[in-house]
């Protein structure tokens, strides 16, 4: 004997097979990537509009662990670092950063890959949470052209233009924002409370945008990119107009949308790999 205690080793693993940790001497110690040093490293996270509403809740959710580190993409670079700071006020475990991106501005998208492939080299999740619910004044094609830029070309860009960092990951997670708006069998179905909702440009850019989703899950495959639809819900934020009438309809908290999110994050919707989810189950498409 050397003096030093002797520490048996081997790998934890999830239901799914994947490692999740290490067992030493009968304990459990969870995991994430390694460097070179064998020292855990936070998941890297990429979430669109953080500045507010959903994404606000979300990266608050997710700073809370010191399992990620979140990545506050945000249009204004001011608003960024406005959010930022009120999360770091309430001394969260995990890290936090911002990066100036806008969904509509190309050009903006990959330049922010290429600093996150410098500065962290891989992504392990990316979350495409930018949307609107726009009000032209314009014929139904000008309103369809606006809301196609946002809703669905952006993320469409976002996806090719992180795609290969998200390859790099061990466990790759694309989430899209999508809504309960955007499926044709609910449209058709006279009983259910979305039936009289009008927003026939908003509807028709998320169903594409379901429809991207399954072709990045598809074409993402053989890389191990799993993905996921979400709707949030009717939520009280500012993509809906006046929070209070919002409320006063029975919309929810951004919180509870934050948390669906979380669950996919965090493993906890594996189930629905594919699928249009919300926090009580799946969507028809």
């Amino acid at each position: 004997m050397n003096g030093k205690s002797q520490r048996t080793e081997e790998c934890a693993y999830d239901d799914g097979g994947r490692v999740v940790g290490v067992v030493l001497d009968d304990v459990v110690v969870v995991v994430g990537s390694e460097d070179a040093g064998g020292v855990a490293e936070p998941r890297q996270l990429i979430l669109q509009g953080s500045n507010s509403g959903i994404g606000y809740d979300t990266a608050k959710a997710l700073a809370a662990s010191a399992s990620y580190h979140v990545i506050m993409a945000c249009r204004s670079a001011e608003k960024a670092a406005q959010a930022l700071s009120e999360i770091q006020a309430n001394s969260p475990n995990g890290s936090l950063s911002t990066i100036q991106l806008d969904v509509t501005d190309h050009a903006s998208i990959y330049q922010a890959a290429k600093m996150v492939d410098e500065e962290f080299g891989r992504l392990d999740t990316l979350i495409n949470n930018a949307g609107a619910l726009l009000k032209s004044e314009g014929g139904l094609a000008e309103q369809m052209r606006e809301a196609f830029e946002i809703n669905t070309i952006g993320q469409v860009i976002m996806t090719e233009a992180f795609r290969p960092l998200l390859a790099k990951s061990k466990d790759a997670r694309l989430i899209f924002l999508s809504s309960r708006l955007s499926s044709i069998s609910l449209r058709l179905q006279r009983d259910h409370q979305s039936y009289n909702a009008p927003f026939a440009s908003y509807r028709m850019s998320k169903a594409a945008l379901n429809m991207w989703a399954a072709c990045a899950a598809k074409e993402g495959k053989e890389q191990g990119i799993r993905v996921w639809t979400v709707d949030p819900g009717l939520v009280a934020t500012n993509l809906g107009g006046n929070k209070e009438a919002l409320k006063q309809m029975g919309a929810g908290s951004s919180e509870v949308s934050a948390q669906t999110i979380l669950s996919i994050i965090e493993g906890r919707r594996d189930t629905d790999i594919g699928k249009l989810i919300h926090k009580d189950g799946v969507h028809p498409w």
